[in-house]
């Protein structure tokens, strides 16, 4: 893919009523992701940071004004979910797909080594945000197969 393409495909997904695209082509792997837009908060004139996380200044009458300044909570780091073997890797049915809702020790997938069957649980609650691998696909050990951004 070259730059002209990834910008329409940008385009694209900003104009659309999706919230994320994954293509795949040639084994190069392409994911965009629209932010959700936050709130708009306005409180006044702007003012300087202050590491407090309250800024002031003095009005015209010296009387000192404190404005607190608002900012987006942080959402937790995506966590990987990692091969712990070399083998095939299988989905389990129902599959854990993109977007699937998944708990802690939950089975996302098993891997197929020396005809042994070992599950592969999620380390946190959240949401799949990728799924790295294909059904049947060889893995090495410590291959990322999942990402989970996990709740709150």
């Amino acid at each position: 893919m070259n730059l002209p393409e990834i910008e329409r495909l940008v385009e694209l997904v900003q104009n659309a009523n999706i919230s994320e695209l994954t293509l795949r082509y040639e084994g190069s792997r392409v994911t965009i992701r629209k932010t959700p837009a936050g709130p708009t908060v306005q409180c006044g004139e702007l003012m300087p940071y202050s590491p407090g996380g309250v800024a002031s200044a003095t009005d015209d009458d010296g009387i000192e004004q404190a404005n607190l300044i608002l900012s987006p909570p942080t959402a937790p780091e995506a966590v990987s979910i990692y091969s712990p073997l070399v083998g095939h890797f299988r989905h389990i049915k129902p599959m854990v797909g993109l977007g699937a809702r998944v708990v802690a020790g939950q089975v996302v997938g098993v891997i197929e080594a020396v005809k042994l069957i070992n599950e592969i649980t999620s380390p946190a609650i959240g949401i799949v945000t990728d799924v790295l691998v294909d059904d049947g696909q060889a893995v090495e050990y410590g291959q990322e197969l999942f990402t989970v951004q996990p709740d709150g």
